[in-house]
């Protein structure tokens, strides 16, 4: 249960650490190689860590996966020390976080395959900061996500409300109830998403040729419930946003997700609702991969709930 005082989704442990967090992520998948977008990513860290300060970004996980502590040095340093000219590497997997390991308040990832673009493989770039911090700064956050779209070259990305933790098993649990909270892992949905819509999401951003599968804004518009709002983005994207604020899904409570639902059976009735099959990263009772509960996840909003 939540400890006393605490937000819905933010569970204590014993000596005050997080178990899991409430926070707002965003999430872009781009299906290119890091070659083609390494400098355009570099300054997509920098203008975060800006927004945000790199003071609430400190960390910074070296080659060997151990925490660095960004303070004593510079990211622009950081990233030359490990690999030299950033934009020119094949790969890039950069790591930031404030404090909490597990659960950190404030996180970016960017990780940059050689392999984007190959068969369904995308790069991909997530960050998150604590929920209370986007209630008091949501139109910074929104003006940045909005800047992302307007100029990487995505396939698909999302904006809402989701709850991060390294427990697998409750983040499940979790999700259960509150149906429109983002628990999936960008790491390895990007693995096969392709030109794939990665769910229904608060804020949806269509990529070019996603963009072009569901015929366009204006077909859309006739698809859709008139709640939606649906915003062309320069160079045939367009962003869905599906109401003035973003919803748990409460199933208890019997909150209101048919925008949700809505926007899933249309990218499923076009045939690009993407549902991963070559990872599974969802857990079941004894720790192992459960297929059965990542498809039921990630098809929640076009099937019936018990």
């Amino acid at each position: 249960m939540p400890s006393p005082g605490t937000e819905p989704l933010d569970i204590l442990r014993a000596d005050g650490s997080y178990l899991t967090r409430e926070v707002f992520s965003i999430v872009f998948y781009i299906r290119r190689p890091h070659l083609e977008i390494g400098a355009q990513m570099e300054a997509a860290i920098e203008r975060f860590g800006g927004l945000v300060s790199f003071a609430k970004l400190r960390f910074f996980a070296d080659g060997e996966g151990e925490w660095q502590d960004l303070l004593e040095q510079d990211l622009g340093t950081r990233l030359r020390d490990q690999w030299g000219s950033f934009a020119e590497t094949i790969n890039a997997d950069v790591i930031l976080r404030g404090d909490g390991q597990g659960a950190p308040d404030f996180y970016l990832r960017y990780s940059g395959d050689m392999r984007a673009g190959q068969g369904a493989y995308a790069s991909h770039f997530r960050c998150w900061v604590p929920k209370a911090y986007w209630v008091e700064h949501r139109d910074e956050l929104t003006r940045f996500a909005d800047s992302l779209a307007a100029d990487l070259p995505f396939s698909f990305g999302h904006a809402s409300l989701a709850v991060v933790g390294d427990d697998q098993r409750r983040l499940q649990k979790l999700a259960r109830r509150y149906l429109a909270v983002d628990i999936s892992s960008p790491l390895f949905v990007a693995i096969d998403i392709g030109d794939l819509a990665g769910g229904s999401y608060w804020t949806n951003y269509l990529g070019k040729g996603l963009t072009a599968s569901v015929h366009g804004p204006v077909e859309l518009r006739k698809a859709l419930p008139k709640e939606i709002v649906i915003d062309p983005i320069t160079g045939g994207k367009c962003r869905l946003q599906l109401g003035p604020e973003p919803t748990l899904g409460d199933v208890n409570r019997r909150e209101d997700v048919s925008p949700y639902r809505a926007l899933a059976a249309h990218l499923n009735a076009c045939g690009v609702l993407h549902v991963p099959k070559r990872v599974v990263y969802f857990q079941d009772d004894a720790g192992m991969a459960d297929h059965e509960a990542q498809q039921k996840w990630h098809r929640r909003f076009i099937e019936v709930q018990p």
